[in-house]
């Protein structure tokens, strides 16, 4: 089968646009021989036919005018004979969008944390391939190219290029899992979107469609672009959730025998306030408290620790008397490196409250804890 060859012409797709020229050809064809009709032979003047020649130069403007409406017509008639052959197509769309024909399919498959918790029976995750593998089935069938790009904190394409046979793409989106990731939605758009451009070898813009099939948890986000159409299923109902992120010590390091300050943020992501309880535990030592966060907001909930031992100790927080859909951001910690503290006595005759000299300095570089202390690290001697 030879390739069709189409043209675009303002919002007119011309199929065969060679006849162009013949288009050109078959509208002067009247104009020459109406300039033809015009050459006289040589002109003799018999006195015996002025008085005609007087009579018809009264309706010789009308002739003239009726000649030039002929001519239009003429050419008209052959100009549109000629754009049959071209077999002209009216655009529905934008004249550069390439409208007509296949189209690019992008789809962003959400990987997040969050499509791990479970709505009607089953993880989130799982609802998304199932559409995301309809969607890719049903465009193929229409001759569309296909790319899925998985959202998480760095996108990525599962095939190089978008393709129309989609049997490797579906086995590959059925191994899809979650991440513990957040999923960044306009990076999966932009690397789609390239993907797309590098990979089409038609000279025609091809059109580009981008499906998002995300649980659109509150803080996902992504931009609109121009000339591009974004389509965003939402899967599962929308819920409430509670999440603990960041958690920190201060000050580093973490002296045995030292008081230390623990915290971590307390982060509502729903539409009403709501309220939790946090457990934290410091090697052997837990305390808890109840905080209250109002809608789309954060808090940061603080807890004071004795540690007595010189060791790696675990600190970790955790949600009670809370229960929402994702548990996977109900907990968070990190190892804390309890250190030894040492005295240091600094010999000067400087006083060490003193910015201009030089033993402040140094007794802060030594001991970085400003606050009061019975035990203070560093001594200063005369």
């Amino acid at each position: 089968m030879q390739p069709v060859m189409s043209f675009t012409l303002a919002a007119i797709a011309l199929t065969s646009p060679l006849w162009l020229w013949a288009l050109c050809a078959a509208a002067g064809v009247p104009l020459l021989a109406h300039l033809l009709n015009r050459l006289h032979g040589r002109v003799a003047v018999f006195p015996t036919v002025r008085f005609f020649e007087q009579a018809a130069a009264q309706g010789r403007r009308r002739v003239q005018v009726r000649d030039w409406l002929l001519l239009a017509l003429r050419a008209l008639a052959l100009a549109l004979v000629v754009l049959a052959f071209v077999r002209p197509v009216w655009r529905t769309g934008g004249a550069g969008r390439g409208a007509e024909g296949p189209a690019d399919r992008v789809f962003v498959l959400d990987v997040s944390a969050s499509m791990s918790r479970t709505d009607r029976g089953a993880a989130l995750i799982n609802h998304a391939r199932a559409a995301t593998i309809d969607a890719c089935e049903a465009a193929s069938a229409r001759g569309d190219r296909v790319l899925v790009v998985l959202a998480g904190t760095m996108p990525h394409a599962l095939l190089p290029e978008p393709t129309r046979h989609v049997s490797e793409l579906v086995r590959r989106i059925r191994d899809v899992t979650v991440t513990h990731e957040s999923a960044d939605l306009d990076s999966a758009i932009d690397q789609g979107l390239r993907r797309c451009a590098v990979s089409s070898h038609s000279t025609q813009p091809r059109r580009v469609r981008v499906d998002i099939f995300s649980d659109m948890q509150r803080g996902v986000r992504w931009s609109p672009r121009d000339g591009v159409d974004v389509v965003v299923h939402r899967i599962g109902r929308s819920a409430a959730n509670m999440a603990l992120t960041r958690p920190r010590v201060w000050p580093m390091p973490v002296i045995a025998g030292q008081r230390a300050t623990v915290s971590v943020d307390l982060v509502n992501h729903s539409d009403g306030p709501a309220t939790a309880g946090v457990a934290m535990r410091f090697g052997d030592t837990v305390q808890t408290t109840i905080a209250t966060v109002g809608p789309d907001a954060s808090t940061t909930v603080t807890f004071g620790v004795h540690p007595a031992h010189t060791r790696l100790t675990e600190l970790t927080f955790h949600l009670q008397d809370h229960s929402d859909g994702l548990r996977l951001d109900d907990r968070t910690g990190m190892f804390v490196n309890v250190a030894s503290s040492r005295n240091v006595a600094l010999v000067t005759r400087s006083p060490v409250n003193d910015r201009g000299r030089a033993a402040y300095f140094i007794v802060r570089a030594l001991g970085p804890d400003s606050r009061p202390s019975p035990r203070p690290p560093v001594r200063a001697g005369t």
